[in-house]
């Protein structure tokens, strides 16, 4: 019994919290248009600012193309450390990055 003279005041403390986040995102306009965004999937899709460019005559190879280990190694920052192999993979040879 004595558990109630701490639930009922966090309770009151939580209902007031979603209140004031209900509140907060009332105030910043979080509601007020709900229909146009479920619409924009029916729309035709805008042409991008960068379709226009034109486009390198030598392209480079895509991330399937290259081997999955030579992906990482590309594509990783200096110092950032390498993701785990998939499971089942094989072992990579640390000694060839060296």
């Amino acid at each position: 019994m004595d558990i109630l003279y701490l639930l009922v005041p966090l309770s009151v403390v939580l209902v007031m919290l979603i209140i004031g986040m209900l509140a907060w995102a009332m105030n910043r306009g979080q509601f007020d248009d709900l229909e146009h965004q479920g619409e924009i999937i029916f729309e035709a899709p805008r042409p991008r600012a960068d379709a226009t460019a034109p486009q390198a005559t030598a392209a480079a190879p895509t991330r399937a193309a290259r081997p999955a280990h030579a992906a990482d190694d590309v594509d990783r920052q200096a110092g950032e450390p390498a993701p785990a192999p998939a499971l089942g993979a094989p072992p990579r040879d640390s000694s060839a990055t060296r």
